[in-house]
């Protein structure tokens, strides 16, 4: 049977859910844990959309200076001060290293399966950073290099490689 798992965010609000990409986790594990007929599982994470510094928890805080991201608002997206631009990288790099955390662990995951496994990641979208090319977000009324090009990659695991030896050297 078809499942939702959809973990409610109590945090929360109008710039959007701030539970953590991980919680999907748990789910994940339960399917594919669960014998049977092949089947889909797809996880929608929330990766690099603004607010990032909720979209990862502190121990990801690996770029830029702490006391920087700690002084990051939501209004910081309008400042103009190269620092402040700068940390905001930093800040969008750090979600990106969590987003990376969380693939690894689903790839993992899908390789000590002995059954023909694939992932798929594809981004929903690219990210303006105002240091890099001058405008920020996405989805705005200029459309950018940054907001057009998106990570994908497709990754199998060597059971499927077995099985498929033409599609993986496709």
């Amino acid at each position: 049977p078809d499942k939702l798992v959809f973990p409610p965010d109590v945090q929360g609000n109008i710039n959007g859910r701030h539970t953590l990409d991980e919680t999907l986790l748990n789910g994940f594990q339960r399917e594919i844990d669960r014998h049977g007929s092949s089947r889909f599982i797809g996880l929608h994470l929330m990766g690099s959309h603004w607010e990032y510094s909720t979209r990862y928890p502190k121990a990801f805080r690996k770029f830029g200076d702490l006391m920087q991201l700690d002084r990051l608002t939501l209004a910081s997206v309008l400042v103009e001060d190269p620092e402040v631009l700068a940390t905001l990288v930093d800040d969008y790099d750090n979600s990106i290293l969590y987003t990376d955390w969380i693939l690894h662990l689903i790839i993992e995951k899908a390789r000590a399966l002995n059954v023909p496994a694939t992932v798929t990641y594809i981004s929903d979208h690219g990210e303006n950073l105002e240091a890099l090319d001058g405008t920020a977000g996405h989805g705005g009324p200029a459309y950018t290099q940054h907001a057009f090009e998106v990570p994908a990659f497709v990754w199998v695991n060597d059971a499927y490689r077995r099985m498929h030896p033409e599609l993986v050297r496709a």
